[in-house]
Formats: structure tokens, C-alpha cells, sequence
């Protein structure tokens, strides 16, 4: 909150190379996330680690309740290719996002 683009830069590539460091460690099998970009070096690093055969871990990442028409930045990212699977918990988003699966309750 509050921060500048130039800082949050620099603060995500730090993250991300920490956590490439620990998905090499820890070697999950499973990344789930979900919300704020803060998830975003956590997949990234799985991501990479993938790219270069060191993990086979899958990222799975959940959509916030709250949105209803439009996936959240991070949604969009996680849906552009990161994410193996995106999941959503309202269908008016199937209709708008190719490739997301619908796990909330239906009306």
C-alpha cells in the first residue's frame, strides 16, 4: 500500500528470488494461492523451477468470492499462463475468461 511502481519492483524480484530458493527446498508438489499479488513470486518461482525441470509442482490458483465480473490483477496473470488451473466461484466469469473452472456455488 502506498508504495511506488520503481519500489514494488524491486521488492517483487527480491521475493521471487527468495522464493526460488524455497520451492527448490521445499519442493511442493502443489501451489495453491489465491488473492493479492503477493502470491504472484511464490508461482513465479514454481513457474521457473518447472521451466528448467527442477519441479514438477502444479499452481493452482483461487479467485476471490468478491469478484463477480472481472478477474482481479492477479487473476489475470495466474490466467495469462502462470496458474495451471484457474478456478472462480461465480459463472458469469466463465463467459469472459476462457479456461477457468467454476467451483462456487451455482444459482
Amino acid at each position: 500500500m502506498g508504495q511506488s511502481w520503481l519500489s514494488s519492483a524491486a521488492t517483487t524480484a527480491w521475493a521471487t528470488a527468495v522464493c526460488l530458493a524455497l520451492v527448490l527446498r521445499r519442493s511442493p508438489r502443489v501451489l495453491l494461492v489465491n488473492g493479492p499479488g503477493t502470491c504472484v513470486p511464490v508461482a513465479l518461482a514454481v513457474w521457473v523451477w518447472r521451466f528448467f525441470g527442477a519441479s514438477r509442482a502444479r499452481i493452482v490458483f483461487v479467485e476471490s468470492a468478491c469478484r463477480v465480473t472481472t478477474l482481479s490483477l492477479t487473476g489475470r496473470i495466474m490466467h495469462a499462463g502462470l496458474a495451471d488451473r484457474v478456478l472462480v466461484q461465480w459463472p458469469q466469469l466463465l463467459e469472459r475468461y476462457p479456461g477457468v473452472e467454476l467451483v462456487g456455488l451455482t444459482v
